[in-house]
């Protein structure tokens, strides 16, 4: 129980730290990604810039200075372009080859080029001034691939993702070491506590059995007793009977981990719920119950077979004491891939739907479809559902007031 709660702890605790480090891993890539391009952008048109002043009007026509065109100042994978007032191209350097119409509407723009290399480039548009008359005279565009940029935010990419797995493993292993404290002192208490109860159970049982005896011996031997007494000794004898029955669920309960770790076996499974069947079909029979089952051959698990066997006791048990006469009970079972499905279902009085989830808590009775039964301690679905888990399985219950209730336990199956 107690590992699985760790394990739960510790899986709840990497998952909110993976959100966390995913958005944060996010919020970075963003702000980065969004300052890388700006500063680009920005030094792109720093660059545009720079080229406009090495263009001028000659003869009413349009001339880049040959000092700038002849020069290294073009970046890798780039190209400068120059265009007269009609948006002509009158002169180009670089080596980028890409041909784009010019667009004046926004001085930074980001092409993209789906199947070809590069795939993205951005361009920067700067106007050409005239430095006598400040009238312009034509526009300056630089175009960088993007391809180096790409590069940078894959390496990022790298670096954040490697960033994220080596921080889960190194908190994986510290969560294990924290949770593994965490629990420890649950643990102690809870095995305390498992040992205190198994204890009273076990030292409470010789008295209750001396208070039985007795009772049963004075009920045996009752003649010249007063009615009134009589009376008394039969309710000493129920009370007694009924703690009796408390204490030996409460000792079951308490030991059912030690008793499953200690006791698995390969278990027959069919034919386990085919003689539980048998064993409890006069008692069916006497109610004028109908049994059906549907037990599919060759169902083979891992487990404890006396605590296995007391789960589907106490399953039917209650099937049998909650559903009236000429009503059905089914027990059916088969194998679902690597498990096998067990359900016991009922026609009887059923579970409302507001108490389903408190079903499997101890002593918990329903107001109306579990009093009827005055017999039981109010542990056997605990039990039940204790077992069941610690053989690594689960259990569910489906009902309906007035209808009855289907028990169905998952457990995983082991070939023969």
């Amino acid at each position: 129980m107690f590992d699985r709660l760790r394990w739960q702890l510790l899986l709840s605790y990497l998952g909110v730290f993976t959100a966390i480090l995913g958005v944060f891993a996010i919020a970075v890539r963003l702000v980065f990604g969004y300052s890388l391009r700006h500063s680009l952008s920005e030094e792109l048109i720093i660059l545009a810039k720079v080229a406009a002043t090495h263009a001028e009007i000659k003869d009413n026509q349009l001339i880049v200075s040959d000092e700038f065109t002849g020069s290294t100042v073009a970046l890798p994978d780039s190209k400068f372009e120059w265009f007269d007032r009609q948006k002509k191209l009158v002169d180009k350097v670089g080596n980028l080859n890409i041909n784009l119409p010019l667009n004046i509407d926004s001085p930074v723009q980001f092409n993209k080029y789906p199947g070809r290399k590069p795939d993205e480039t951005i361009s920067a548009v700067v106007p050409i001034i005239r430095n006598d008359n400040r009238q312009q005279i034509g526009y300056v565009r630089i175009t960088q691939s993007l391809e180096s940029l790409d590069r940078t935010f894959h390496q990022l990419d790298i670096g954040l993702i490697s960033g994220m797995i080596l921080s889960l493993i190194i908190s994986g292993g510290a969560g294990i070491w924290l949770t593994h404290r965490a629990m420890k002192p649950a643990v102690t208490s809870y095995q305390k506590l498992q040992q205190f109860t198994a204890d009273a159970a076990h030292e409470l049982r010789s008295p209750l059995m001396a208070v039985k005896t007795n009772a049963h011996t004075a009920l045996k031997y009752s003649d010249g007793m007063r009615s009134g007494d009589l009376k008394k000794f039969r309710a000493i004898a129920s009370a007694t009977e009924q703690i009796i029955t408390l204490t030996k669920d409460l000792l079951i309960l308490a030991r059912a981990e030690t008793d499953v770790d200690s006791a698995m076996e390969q278990i027959d499974l069919t034919l386990l719920l085919q003689q539980i069947a048998a064993k409890y079909q006069p008692q069916i029979e006497a109610k004028f119950i109908t049994l059906e089952v549907a037990i599919q051959p060759s169902l083979w698990l891992y487990g404890c077979n006396n605590n296995l066997h007391r789960v589907f006791i106490n399953l039917l048990e209650n099937a049998i004491h909650h559903t009236p006469s000429d009503r059905e009970i089914r027990i059916l079972a088969e194998q679902i891939e690597n498990q096998i499905e067990i359900a016991i279902i009922d026609t009887g009085v059923g579970i409302a739907a507001d108490d389903l989830e408190r079903v499997f808590d101890r002593f918990w009775r329903g107001d109306r479809s579990r009093t009827s039964w005055k017999g039981g301690s109010g542990l056997g679905l605990a039990i039940a559902k204790s077992i069941v888990e610690q053989h690594y399985g689960s259990i569910d219950v489906q009902s309906k007031l007035g209808a009855g209730s289907k028990f169905t336990i998952r457990l995983p199956s082991q070939q023969n």
